[in-house]
C-alpha cells in the first residue's frame, strides 16, 4: 500500500531481522568490557535465534492467512459480489484528512473505514446513491487466534486500552466509507469499532455492502456522568453526529467534547413503529432521545443528520461522478438489500 495506508502498515510491521551481527556485536561488546565473550554471545545467539525462529512462525502464519482470504475473495469477485473478508487494523492517525477539510481530527469518533480500491470498483458497476454504508461481522475463531503470533496480541493489548467505560461485544456493525487507501484484503476500523467487535489487529472480518433504510428516531444512553451538566446537549449532537452516517442497536459511539471523548449507549432506532438493528442517519431528518437522564434535564429532540454531509460523502460524491462520466450514464441502481449483492 502506499500513503496512509502503507505508513500504517509499515508501523504494524516487526523489527527486521539482524542474525549473526547481533552476536558479534555482543561479543565485540563482551571484549571491550574484558568480560569472556563464550558464556554470553551463546546466550545471545540463543535468544537470536529463537527470536528469528518466532519472527519465521509469524511471517508463515500470516502468509497462509493472507492466501486464505485472498482464495475466499477471489471466488466473490467472480461472483460479482459485495461480500470479502478481510484483515483488519486499527485506523490511525495516518488517515486523518488534512487540517481545514471536514472530519479532521474525527478519526475515532466516526463510523469511518479505509476499505480497499478494487471494492471501489464493485460498488460503481451498481452505481448507488450515496451513502455507501456495509455490515462489518466479526469471524469466530479461535483457532486463528491461537496460530498468530505475540507481536498481534501486544498491539491489540495497545489499542484495548484506548477507553475506560465498558461495551457490549457485538458481532457486527454498520460502517461507512472513509476512503479507499487500503490494501487488498485489508481494512483500517476506528478503535472503538474493533473494541466493540472485540478484534485485534489482524483479525479476519467479513464485509458486505447494504444499502440501510433511513432512521426516523434514535434513542441514546449517555454513560458519561456530567451529561446533565452539558450547557446545550442539543448543539453538542447536532454538531457531533453528523461524523457516523449509521447507527447500530446496541454498539457504545463516541462523540468529542470539550476536548474529552464522551460514550453514548445507542438503545433503539425506529422507522415509524418499526425497530431497526440499524439505519442510515446521514441527510436524514431525525429524532434524538435520551434515556437515563432526569426529566428534567432531558434536552428536546434534535435533528442530527439534517444537512450533515461531510468529507467521505464528498468522496463518494466525486468518484461517483467520475463513474458516471466513465459510463456516460447517469441511471441509479437503487438495490435495497444484501441478498442482491450475490451472497
Amino acid at each position: 500500500g502506499q500513503g496512509a495506508a502503507g505508513a500504517a502498515l509499515r508501523s504494524q510491521a516487526p523489527m527486521k531481522h539482524r542474525g549473526r551481527g547481533t552476536v558479534l556485536l555482543a561479543v565485540v561488546l563482551c571484549v571491550l568490557q574484558g568480560r569472556p565473550a563464550g558464556a554470553s554471545s551463546r546466550l545471545s545467539g540463543s535468544r537470536v535465534l529463537r527470536t528469528r525462529e518466532q519472527k519465521i512462525e509469524d511471517a508463515l502464519a500470516r502468509a497462509r492467512q493472507e492466501q486464505e482470504i485472498e482464495d475466499y475473495n477471489s471466488f466473490q469477485r467472480c461472483e460479482g459480489s459485495l461480500h470479502r473478508r478481510m484483515i483488519c487494523l486499527p485506523l490511525t492517525e495516518h488517515f486523518d484528512p488534512p487540517p481545514g477539510i471536514q472530519g479532521h481530527g474525527k478519526l475515532q469518533v466516526s463510523d469511518r473505514v479505509s476499505l480497499p480500491k478494487e471494492l471501489m470498483t464493485g460498488v460503481l458497476k451498481r452505481k448507488p446513491e450515496p451513502p455507501w454504508q456495509f455490515e462489518v461481522r466479526a469471524i469466530r475463531d479461535q483457532d486463528e487466534d491461537d496460530a498468530r503470533g505475540t507481536d498481534d496480541a501486544e498491539e491489540g493489548g495497545r489499542e484495548r486500552k484506548s477507553y475506560s467505560h465498558t461495551e457490549k461485544q457485538l458481532d457486527k456493525l454498520y460502517c461507512h466509507v472513509l476512503d479507499w487507501q487500503a490494501p487488498r484484503n485489508y481494512v483500517f476500523i476506528p478503535r472503538w469499532m474493533m473494541q466493540t467487535l472485540g478484534l485485534k489487529a489482524r483479525d479476519v472480518v467479513e464485509f458486505t455492502w447494504v444499502r440501510l433504510r433511513e432512521g426516523g428516531q434514535i434513542t441514546l444512553k449517555p454513560l458519561t456522568r456530567d451529561f446533565v451538566n452539558w450547557a446545550n446537549p442539543q448543539a453538542v449532537m447536532e454538531s457531533e453526529l453528523k461524523y457516523y452516517s449509521s447507527l447500530t442497536v446496541g454498539s457504545t459511539i463516541l462523540i468529542d467534547y470539550k476536548g474529552s471523548k464522551h460514550a453514548l449507549e445507542v438503545v433503539r432506532v425506529t422507522d415509524g413503529d418499526q425497530q431497526l438493528d440499524g439505519a442510515n442517519i446521514q441527510d436524514v431528518n431525525i429524532a434524538v432521545d435520551f434515556e437515563g437522564v432526569p426529566a428534567s434535564k432531558k434536552p428536546k429532540s434534535t435533528s442530527p443528520g439534517l444537512g450533515a454531509r461531510d468529507n467521505a460523502a464528498a468522496v463518494e460524491d466525486g468518484v461517483a461522478a467520475e463513474g458516471t462520466r466513465r459510463d456516460g450514464d447517469d441511471e441509479s441502481n437503487k438495490s435495497t438489500s444484501e441478498e442482491e449483492d450475490g451472497e
